[in-house]
């Protein structure tokens, strides 16, 4: 990836239904030395219809239902490190994560560079991005490592206070020298092009926009056809 020029990498699939304390440990090395780029700790998730689905299902080991599943984890330790790791997702590093922040930056900042291919202006503040990706992905392993280390220790959801509440203050401190940088870049765009940009947040409340209209058009259509029969014959009011 870095030989091909691939600058940003997110959504690791940290948590599957076959991890293993090992499994999490070695992947854990491997996002440690990513050489450029910044990367989010996910857990795998079950879609109806996939292979994954039938085989938890036969398994016993499905949660849930089509809208949303979820699975059991009969591992005791990765299924305290899979506690841990939704703690910090939600109550640390949260939905809109730094993690996510800089990736949306660090792209608002390659369009940038291309819509003025010739100009040096940008090179410090991609330094800075670059050393801020660093530190992003630095916070993450150390705070999924001490995850690992407590979940092997017996601890899990109601035990991880101290982690959730430490990552979270260092998750604010990257997110104050984000917003610097996101400031900069929006004094840094030409009047021309600044309404051609990519913006994170508007293009994050489309994306919920359309799943959310999805999801209800789905849900509606499921229920008409399952407890009420439609009447092709019937008035289409």
């Amino acid at each position: 990836l870095e030989s091909r020029g691939v600058a940003s990498i997110t959504n690791v699939m940290l948590l599957h239904p076959y991890s293993t304390s090992a499994s999490i440990e070695s992947s854990l090395d491997v996002l440690a030395a990513l050489p450029a780029g910044v990367f989010e700790a996910t857990q795998m998730q079950v879609y109806h219809g996939t292979r994954l689905q039938q085989m938890l299902a036969e398994e016993g080991r499905l949660l849930g239902n089509p809208l949303r599943y979820g699975y059991r984890i009969d591992d005791p330790t990765v299924a305290r490190f899979g506690e841990i790791l939704t703690r910090l997702r939600a109550e640390a590093f949260h939905d809109y994560s730094v993690a996510y922040s800089t990736h949306d930056v660090w792209l608002e900042l390659a369009l940038l560079k291309r819509l003025e291919p010739r100009s040096s202006r940008f090179a410090e503040l991609e330094r800075r991005i670059q050393r801020l990706a660093n530190d992003v992905n630095e916070l993450h392993v150390r705070a999924l490592r001490r995850g690992l280390d407590m979940a092997r220790a017996g601890d899990g959801w109601t035990r991880s206070g101290s982690l959730i509440a430490e990552s979270s203050r260092e998750a604010s401190l990257l997110h104050q020298r984000l917003a610097r940088m996101v400031e900069e870049l929006a004094s840094a765009e030409p009047e021309t092009f600044a309404s051609k940009l990519f913006r994170p947040l508007r293009s994050a409340a489309t994306t919920a926009l359309q799943v959310m209209m999805v999801s209800s058009l789905s849900m509606a259509g499921c229920y008409d056809h399952r407890e009420r029969p439609i009447d092709p014959d019937a008035d289409s009011a």
